[in-house]
């Protein structure tokens, strides 16, 4: 499948290398050539591709459609079908990808507050930095929150939603208090700022609701399917939904039994 420019093959590993040169051949027809020093090639079983395959493998994981992919080669359920990797010791893709996703964020803030700082009187600086930092800034963390399990994804939102308070106070020139760095998680309509908390149980329902979205698309183009969360093997991707549904459940949320 591709995505704009983004060609992706997912084969069983005795054809890969034979599927590569196919798809190549296809893109030569059209005039396109395959951009080697993007081209990777990566495998569940932790195992090296052959033939011509090996010299792009990469054993850490890929990143793909702009989130970490990657597996830990040890869960106890090996038949069932992983994606995105958790905090699994050994594991750094994921992780290292979302903090510097998070570094990314910290350079925009500063920039709004270099904004704020150095605009003419008369320009309303802070309301526009402010509206940049609720609808460009903050949304940098929703998509990996979507595609990265809590276990990796949960202690770093936390270090989103302390990002967007100190900017939000740099912005203000003075802390705000608990009370007030609550209120700005409210929406517009209800007196806040509309930035809203990305830790806590709500990476756990980014990722549940990512899930909820994709499953029944995933369950009919594979031969996944959930496992009975109950019995669900320690590691597993059910495994990982079922403790994320535990999460949102525990928190107070309707409808996650």
């Amino acid at each position: 499948f591709a995505f704009l420019d983004d060609v992706v093959i997912c084969s069983p590993r005795e054809v890969a290398a034979e599927a590569f040169q196919q798809v190549r051949r296809a893109l030569h027809d059209l005039g396109l050539a395959v951009n080697f020093s993007k081209t990777h090639t990566w495998t569940p079983a932790g195992e090296c591709p052959p033939g011509a395959l090996a010299p792009l493998w990469c054993p850490e994981g890929l990143v793909l459609l702009g989130g970490p992919l990657e597996d830990d080669h040890n869960s106890a359920d090996q038949d069932e079908t992983r994606c995105i990797a958790d905090s699994t010791p050994g594991q750094s893709l994921s992780r290292g990808w979302f903090e510097k996703r998070v570094e990314k964020m910290r350079t925009d803030c500063e920039l709004l507050q270099a904004l704020a700082a150095r605009a003419p009187g008369q320009f309303p600086a802070l309301q526009i930095a402010l509206q940049l930092l609720v609808f460009c800034v903050a949304p940098r963390a929703d998509h990996l929150l979507r595609m990265v399990p809590p276990g990796v994804s949960g202690e770093l939102a936390g270090s989103v939603d302390q990002l967007l308070l100190e900017c939000t106070n740099q912005l203000f020139g003075f802390e705000l208090d608990p009370a007030r760095a609550a209120q700005i998680q409210w929406r517009l309509g209800d007196g806040g700022l509309g930035i809203r908390r990305r830790g806590g149980p709500h990476a756990s329902a980014a990722w549940l609701a990512s899930w909820a979205q994709c499953y029944e698309g995933v369950r009919r183009g594979t031969s996944w399917e959930i496992t009975s969360l109950a019995e669900a093997a320690p590691g597993s991707l059910s495994d990982r939904i079922r403790r994320a549904a535990e999460d949102v459940r525990d928190h107070g949320a309707r409808g996650a039994e």
